[in-house]
């Protein structure tokens, strides 16, 4: 597989029940694409928690942002996108490009945002200068 291709872009409120709509899709996605159950867990898990931490974000701001989940497809790379406007948290330097700080474990959040960094192949953070923040979820399709 070597291609470019967008596969699905989610807008929904901050809203943790609302993962009941986003693990399916990914499920479905996984195996479409030809990753395995126990990989596509993994994955899944992992969604979960970064998902968790944005929306934990979002209510603590007191106001309704969104969150945005895309999944895209290149070449042998799975790329899962959970973007929102909300201010930063404390946990989201861990994750930069180039930043080689120890996430601390302290917290059930800092906790679930370690071991999915340890379970998928690579978690970035980015922050853009219009607000917005990016976690990038970087998995290879075997």
């Amino acid at each position: 597989m070597n291609y470019y291709k967008d596969i699905i872009h989610v807008i929904v409120p901050a809203n943790i029940k609302l993962l009941n709509i986003i693990k399916p899709m990914l499920r479905t996605l996984c195996m479409e694409i030809g990753i395995n159950k126990e990989n596509s867990n993994k994955i899944e898990f992992a969604t979960e928690e970064i998902f968790s931490y944005c929306v934990k974000l979002i209510n603590f701001s007191n106001i309704k942002y969104s969150i945005t989940v895309s999944f895209q497809v290149i070449s042998n790379f799975l790329n899962i996108f959970i973007e929102h406007n909300a201010p930063r948290g404390s946990l989201e330097k861990h994750f930069i490009e180039g930043v080689e700080e120890k996430i601390p474990r302290t917290s059930f959040e800092a906790l679930g945002l370690y071991v999915a960094k340890e379970i998928i192949d690579e978690l970035k953070y980015t922050y853009f200068a219009s607000g917005k923040s990016r976690f990038i979820l970087k998995i290879k399709i075997s």
